[in-house]
């Protein structure tokens, strides 16, 4: 049951898989495309957005599960975690090394040093907007895509403040690379 994917810059494709709660590998380079799979050892996990840090490690959200963005590093396949609030769905790496991830159920935005996973801070987005969705603009700024507001929030990443909000139309339902930022910085060409 894949429900979101990422490229990385080797070319594999990364999919977060709700149906089994796992992480999927496929190498498309391989005849036939060589598939792997992985579940955190770290309990509760339920994959909804995934996302690319600027190392190249594959973010998750955790929604309906443990209240924590998982971070799983290809290249030593280690687990790690990063607390967050409630419910985290939609999620976005930015090349500053923060990762924001969306909490539905309290109207906030998780905002994570994807190093140290010290959660930096929140966002408080203002009651009702259950923020499913996260991007990163080409100008550095972030994106909450608010479902029961329809609407989007920009946010300001160097002092976490909301520059404004924005009518999209009924009820917007995106969590993942919407703006193309992590197709262009991220993803193998």
């Amino acid at each position: 049951n894949p429900y979101g994917l990422v490229i990385d810059g080797q070319g594999i494709i990364w999919i977060s898989g709700r149906g089994g709660n796992q992480l999927v590998r496929v190498d498309p380079s391989t005849e036939p495309a060589q598939i792997s799979s992985f579940v955190s050892p770290l309990g509760g996990f339920s994959p909804y957005g995934i996302t690319l840090d600027y190392k190249g490690r594959v973010w998750m959200g955790n929604c309906c599960g443990k209240h924590v963005g998982y971070r799983f590093d290809p290249q030593t396949s280690q687990w790690a975690q990063a607390a967050c609030n409630a419910r985290p769905r939609g999620i976005a790496g930015a090349a500053d090394g923060r990762v924001y991830i969306a909490n539905d159920q309290d109207n906030r935005v998780a905002v994570v040093d994807s190093d140290t996973l010290q959660n930096l801070g929140t966002i408080n987005l203002g009651a009702g907007r259950f923020p499913v969705g996260m991007a990163v603009d080409f100008d550095g700024f972030v994106w909450a895509i608010n479902q029961s507001s329809s609407s989007a929030t920009k946010i300001d990443p160097d002092t976490m403040a909301i520059i404004g909000e924005y009518p999209v139309g009924s009820s917007p339902y995106t969590y993942s690379d919407m703006t193309g930022y992590s197709l262009l910085n991220y993803t193998s060409p």
